[in-house]
């Protein structure tokens, strides 16, 4: 049984990073926080 190579698997790991983050984003979007994040984000920094 060959082991897959190193970089394989740091690819594999960051695509399943990135699809969970594309999925708690969209959820995120979806509940409307991220939408309020900015707002608390932007809000200061307004004179």
């Amino acid at each position: 049984r060959m082991e897959p190579p190193e970089g394989l698997d740091v690819q594999q790991s960051f695509v399943k990073a990135l699809v969970i983050h594309i999925v708690t984003t969209s959820s995120a979007y979806q509940l409307g926080v991220l939408q309020i994040e900015e707002y608390f984000v932007l809000v200061p920094l307004t004179p």
